[in-house]
């Protein structure tokens, strides 16, 4: 008996058909298991929203800058020039006949003045014939009137004449030489504008030099430099860069000019 049911319920099973074993598997397999379902899905941190403030928009934004906060440079010192302050002269083509004063020589003429006590104190080049070229120039000192050296810009005409200074005597036996030829000059260091001269001043925030020529003397001279050298054997002023001389001296005070 009990060998006759085992060959039933083989043989039951081996007439089974395939088809029904091959769903039954894909059944079992495909059935959602709990804990698949309950198991939450691991979440990265950077993927996570952040919690607060909602983000604004960001906007470009052009920065104006106000009149106000703008920082303008200016100088409001004296600029540094050489200027005619009495009887402008022109060349032929019109054009104004100047000479430099160079910072150096304006230093020492503002020494000179300091030191003889005289807002008036000048320096008067003059060029006359002679030397060793045909030419020469001679410095010495002089006075100003006070109403040229209070108002430098004024072309007010002058009368000629001597002005005296109570700073400055008249009759000084030894002036102070400001070149190596002044000392041989036969001009004195006298107080006196004359109506054909023309007077060039330096103006700067430390310096006021005043320089005083007359007419055939500036035309020599004009477009030269009138400085002020220091060496070991001496120092004096000297006129540079004179384009109207064609030669010079070693002296450095005589020179040949070209018309």
């Amino acid at each position: 008996m009990a060998t006759r049911c085992i060959t039933r319920r083989c043989a039951g099973l081996t007439s089974a058909t395939p088809t029904s074993v091959v769903q039954g598997f894909i059944k079992t397999a495909t059935t959602a298991r709990p804990f698949h379902q309950n198991t939450p899905r691991p979440v990265f941190e950077f993927l996570a929203p952040r919690l607060g403030a909602p983000l604004q928009p960001y906007t470009l934004t052009r920065n104006r800058i106000s009149r106000d906060s703008v920082r303008y440079f200016s100088n409001n010192g004296t600029p540094k020039a050489t200027v005619t302050t009495f009887n402008p002269r022109k060349n032929d083509d019109g054009t104004e006949q100047k000479i430099e004063i160079t910072p150096r020589a304006a230093d020492r003429l503002q020494q000179l003045r300091k030191k003889e006590n005289n807002p008036n104190l000048a320096l008067r080049v003059e060029v006359q014939s002679g030397g060793c070229h045909g030419f020469q120039y001679v410095m010495s000192l002089c006075d100003l009137p006070a109403n040229i050296s209070r108002d430098l810009f004024s072309k007010d005409p002058v009368q000629s004449g001597s002005f005296s200074s109570p700073n400055t005597p008249s009759t000084d036996p030894n002036p102070m030489p400001t070149s190596s030829s002044a000392s041989k000059s036969n001009t004195p260091a006298t107080m006196d504008l004359r109506e054909d001269d023309t007077v060039f001043s330096y103006i700067s925030d430390h310096s006021h030099a005043n320089v005083v020529m007359d007419v055939f003397s500036l035309d020599a001279l004009k477009g030269s430099k009138i400085d002020y050298e220091v060496k070991l054997i001496g120092a004096e002023f000297k006129i540079i860069d004179n384009p109207a001389a064609t030669s010079s001296c070693g002296c450095g005070t005589s020179f040949d000019i070209k018309f």
